[in-house]
């Protein structure tokens, strides 16, 4: 998928998966992979922001916050309570029970 990196996932002209960095994260936190994992969820969250995706924003928010918890670096805590927020709102407004985060216990 690296060479897809900066690129969205689709099915044909009509199914939109979010963009390929999301994924390439995903891959990247299952390996254990964290900063690898903040920067392709970083990526993608820029490009999903800059489409107006609201969806995968939110997923995208989550799933950064999570890896800025593990990575707990400084401004890595504040961050991660401001992108899990966002993300829960999103949720919320959207109505995206499945996106609903928790905040992490640390």
């Amino acid at each position: 998928m690296s060479p897809y990196a900066g690129r969205n996932c689709t099915a044909g002209q009509t199914a939109f998966y979010g963009a390929v960095d999301h994924y390439l994260g995903v891959l990247c936190a299952t390996v254990g992979n964290v900063e690898n994992a903040i920067g392709h969820f970083e990526s993608a969250l820029d490009r999903h922001v800059a489409m107006g995706a609201e969806p995968f924003v939110a997923m995208t928010q989550a799933a950064l916050a999570d890896q800025l918890a593990q990575r707990r670096e400084r401004g890595d805590r504040a961050r991660d309570a401001e992108l899990r927020s966002a993300a829960t709102a999103t949720a919320t407004r959207l109505g995206l029970t499945a996106l609903l985060v928790r905040p992490v216990e640390s």
